[in-house]
């Protein structure tokens, strides 16, 4: 999208907040740098090369905002934190530790013996978001061109959630997928601008019984799946016999 003249960039110690468009958030960079230097150059017409070999629109004005001037001298952290919401205090060497721990525990909960599958435990870890609601679970099916793809979760939430023992994400992704489930048919994409799923793939049901049969082998809960998800198989079935 290009963005227009009327950039608003408000620059305060400690952070820069820059809002490209109207209809965009704002982007806030908290920082220790000594300076900011505003540059505002517009670069016309880059072009994206992955996205002209996939066919896609390629081409892109981009905004310059500036740039940090770092003073670094040895044992000296610099930090950059980018984010949409705005802080009051940030503690930047929290945030960093708080994650490594957060990434050290998915990695404890895997019990792996090869430490050469961590960095896919990790990969892995990218792909699970935040669902349509709150304290819900869904997959990105591809960064950069998708989103939360309903029958992509279902495919991958074996490989994603139960290998890596994640069995909390796994229940939470079932029942997200459950809960939008209707007239048989189960959600392929959850659109980010819309609270409404849309309904596009006939497949999807099917490969949500795939799912729970191998939740089912991994774990042996059959309590939570005739809680949680018995109605929902029963319905899918019912309207796959009568059409």
């Amino acid at each position: 999208r290009d963005i227009s003249p009327q950039n608003i960039l408000i620059s305060y110690e400690g952070a820069v907040k820059l809002t490209p468009h109207s209809g965009l958030p704002s982007l806030y960079l908290y920082h220790n740098a000594g300076a900011f230097k505003e540059a505002n150059y517009y670069y016309k017409d880059c072009e994206y090369q992955e996205e002209a070999v996939r066919g896609y629109d390629c081409h892109e004005m981009l905004f310059n905002p500036g740039y940090f001037v770092y003073n670094i001298e040895d044992g000296d952290n610099c930090v950059l934190v980018a984010s949409t919401e705005s802080y009051d205090e940030i503690d930047t060497m929290e945030l960093l530790q708080s994650e490594i721990s957060r990434r050290s525990k998915v990695l404890r909960a895997a019990k792996l013996e090869k430490q050469v599958l961590d960095p896919l435990l990790v990969s892995a870890d990218s792909f699970l978001v935040q669902g349509p609601k709150e304290q819900t679970k869904t997959v990105i099916a591809g960064y950069h061109w998708f989103g939360s793809r309903g029958r992509d979760a279902l495919i991958a939430m074996p490989g994603l959630a139960l290998a890596s023992d994640r069995i909390e994400d796994a229940k939470s992704l079932l029942t997200t997928m459950a809960m939008y489930c209707s007239e048989g048919m189960m959600p392929n994409r959850f659109s980010e601008d819309k609270n409404e799923p849309e309904y596009t793939s006939a497949d999807s049901a099917l490969w949500f019984f795939h799912a729970v049969h191998k939740f089912l082998l991994h774990t042996g809960d059959v309590a939570f799946v005739e809680r949680e998800l018995l109605g929902t198989l029963l319905n899918i079935v019912h309207y796959y016999v009568h059409g």
